[in-house]
């Protein structure tokens, strides 16, 4: 693929310059969809994006489509996305369980320029 080249998406079909971030069983995904899923296909691991899990914050039990690990360094909270702190972010892919969490994510990004 070429740095002109586009792809689409075909989860959230949005156009991508960049190389997919995961091809598997036919689907191309974005970076943004495949944090969504920690990488999980759709098709072959459609099982285990719909195991139940549990919200470590609200305790509600949904499947890995609605719930997945706080995007903070060092943290493994599940988190639902009812719960999300990412409210004021915009479009960014990751779940937070708390402010600090965006904060420390925030960090770690600046420290590693």
């Amino acid at each position: 693929m070429t740095s002109e080249e586009k792809f689409c998406c075909d989860i959230c079909c949005l156009p991508e310059k960049t190389p997919p971030e995961l091809d598997c069983c036919g689907i191309k995904y974005c970076f943004s969809c495949v944090v969504k899923t920690c990488g999980l296909c759709h098709v072959c691991k459609k099982d285990e994006l719909n195991d139940p899990l549990q919200c470590e914050v609200c305790g509600d039990v949904k499947s890995g489509f609605i719930t997945s690990m706080c995007g903070g360094p060092e943290c493994e909270t599940l988190v639902c996305i009812t719960c999300d702190k990412n409210d004021f972010l915009g479009d960014m892919p990751w779940r937070f369980c708390s402010e600090n969490c965006i904060h420390d994510f925030f960090a770690e990004d600046v420290s590693e320029e």
